[in-house]
């Protein structure tokens, strides 16, 4: 799809009249309408070839080819486009509100660009699957050979079956096959454009290098201490301290009044021991 050729809403029958007044192909949706870029030569050239290889296939089982001059038009959707190449199998139907869009394709076939990949592979691909007619869908890369067929099987799912260099592939609505090398012969791949990555707004990453002073800095499990009530029989040695138990109090008090000696308490013995008598001279 291409740029917006007119931003206010078009009907159809006058995109119809820009159509008949105008040498380039447009698409149209929802009443916009879409100028059609133009391929470069490995497109064209992809073009021609897979449909020579469709004429050989259609010609056994009286199915009808057809170029890019050909409009398709999705009923369910409303889309107008035109397919790089199409393959209509029996009488070919009309649009009634466009006589030179045909409804009923069997086959479609899009070479990729860089341009319109995402959207033929997206949301074209989705209004394709609309048509009760078609059978497959077959995506041609510029860029390598490879060919993507999208065939619809008989519960009316999609199958992908992709076919590189040297091999075949085949098609739900033709019997044969095709094969890749005779699509891409001579043809002069285009290089791939580079991708322009999205610019992201992050914030900065998060620095590793280790804190100037986090060697010096304790642990903040170690700063804050939950209090825990102290086991009950203590003393306090000091306002704000930590308890220590009775045996211990006993002996640094007896110590510090000169009346012990050194001995610790044992057991649930509290009395100090008897005072020595002195002697008499």
């Amino acid at each position: 799809m291409g740029d917006a050729a007119e931003q206010t809403w078009v009907d159809y029958q006058t995109y119809l009249t820009i159509e008949r007044e105008t040498d380039r192909k447009h698409e149209w949706l929802d009443g916009r309408i879409y100028a059609m870029a133009g391929g470069t030569i490995a497109h064209g050239q992809l073009s021609a070839q897979m449909i020579g290889e469709l004429l050989r296939l259609a010609a056994a089982c009286g199915c009808r080819v057809h170029t890019t001059d050909v409009k398709i038009r999705v009923r369910a959707t409303g889309l107008a486009t035109y397919p790089d190449a199409s393959v209509i199998c029996g009488p070919t139907e009309r649009d009634p509100d466009d006589r030179n869009a045909a409804v009923n394709p069997a086959v479609l076939v899009e070479v990729l660009s860089d341009g319109t990949e995402a959207y033929d592979r997206g949301d074209k691909f989705a209004h394709y699957r609309q048509i009760p007619s078609l059978r497959d869908v077959v995506l041609v890369s510029q860029h390598e050979a490879r060919v993507e067929v999208y065939s619809r099987d008989e519960r009316g799912r999609w199958v992908l079956s992709t076919a590189n260099a040297g091999e075949r592939f085949s098609l739900t609505a033709m019997d044969g096959a095709i094969e890749v090398d005779r699509v891409y012969a001579d043809v002069e791949l285009a290089p791939r454009a580079a991708a322009r990555r999205p610019r992201l707004i992050r914030p900065p990453p998060r620095s590793t290098a280790p804190h100037p002073n986090r060697s010096r800095r304790a642990p903040l499990a170690t700063i804050v201490r939950p209090r825990v009530p102290p086991p009950r029989g203590g003393c306090d040695d000091a306002p704000g301290k930590r308890r220590v138990p009775l045996d211990v109090c006993a002996l640094v008090v007896r110590l510090c009044r000169g009346d012990g000696d050194g001995r610790l308490l044992r057991g649930g013995d509290r009395s100090p021991p008897p005072r020595r008598r002195r002697r008499s001279r």
